[in-house]
């Protein structure tokens, strides 16, 4: 299984939370990411993204870090937060410009 319900993934953020709060420790650091099930069809997975970007009061683009993903990245000192999925990459006229047009070629 590559996906849990959000329910279940609550449940697990609020033990870690007790975890780290149990601790005793004087700092962390925290990386998360979350992102939709990676077998669902592309559309769907960019929705899933901007819906969770969306909650979290931020804004999903499209880029190119290496691969192309739909992102959002939230960093606060010793926080981060990232949402995201691997996305195709945009089409490309001959021009170089992005387009949807019949004679569009992979980037």
């Amino acid at each position: 299984m590559y996906a849990i319900t959000p329910e279940l993934a609550a449940a697990e953020l609020h033990a870690l939370a007790d975890a780290v709060r149990a601790a005793g420790v004087d700092k962390v650091r925290v990386y998360l990411s979350i992102g939709p099930d990676m077998f669902a069809d592309e559309p769907e997975r960019i929705a899933v993204v901007d819906r969770l970007a969306e909650a979290f009061g931020l804004t999903a683009e499209t880029v190119d870090d290496g691969g192309w993903h739909r992102i959002a990245v939230r960093r606060d000192g010793g926080f981060t937060l990232r949402v995201d999925t691997n996305v195709s990459a945009p089409q490309r006229c001959v021009c170089g410009a992005a387009c949807e047009h019949t004679e569009a070629v992979p980037a």
